[in-house]
């Protein structure tokens, strides 16, 4: 199964093991699939709250927990969503600060795969979907994207107006300390940005 897609729920396992067999299997660059799929379901992707777009190459999921935290600790209510999961996939939603639970995701899987006929998205194309139905159809203050392939050719991209891109690259051959410093200096540099965004 793709990306270890685990679930305990039966409701949610078969939803998406159903999921994982629509997928062309192999890389399939570009926005044709995810662009018809979004279309179908009604452009989720243009009601979402302002859009945190995390890209980089390493802690993009930090980052992500560290802006969703920031972000609720100052009261308002944020939707998420990361990849990979430790446990199970619903760790991957998080629907205005809690993770999405099994009947909705079950709901939601469903209704991704219906309107998946004939354009077989990838397994992260489906998912991304989900994600953005869960979020269109609950209020929230900020929604934060960790994305998967990044640049043009993103599925989680879809949404061109009010994005935040962040990256936050370690260099592994710097020190310890040095490195250290960059973090904070990114950390520091990020909350000034999302304090600005609203």
């Amino acid at each position: 199964m793709p990306d270890f897609a685990r679930s305990a729920d039966p409701r949610v396992q078969a939803e998406l093991d159903l999921l994982s067999k629509l997928s062309p299997g192999g890389d399939q660059l570009g926005l044709d699939r995810i662009t018809r799929l979004l279309d179908g379901l009604g452009r989720p992707q243009d009601q979402l709250p302002p859009v945190l777009h995390v890209a980089g190459t390493n802690g993009k999921g930090s980052t992500c927990a560290f802006l969703r935290a920031a972000l609720e600790a100052s009261g308002h209510k944020v939707h998420a969503f990361t990849s990979p999961h430790l446990v199970r996939f619903n760790e991957r939603i998080r629907i205005a600060g809690r993770l999405i639970d099994d009947a909705e995701l079950a709901a939601l899987l469903a209704e991704v795969r219906e309107a998946s006929d004939e354009i077989e998205p990838s397994f992260f194309e489906a998912t991304t979907a989900v994600a953005m139905l869960a979020f269109a159809r609950t209020p929230a203050d900020a929604c934060i994207l960790e994305v998967g392939l990044g640049g043009r050719l993103d599925a989680k991209g879809r949404r061109r107006d009010r994005h935040l891109n962040l990256s936050l690259f370690a260099d592994r051959s710097t020190s310890v300390a040095r490195r250290r410093s960059r973090v904070s200096g990114c950390l520091a540099s990020i909350t000034q940005c999302v304090s600005s965004f609203w």
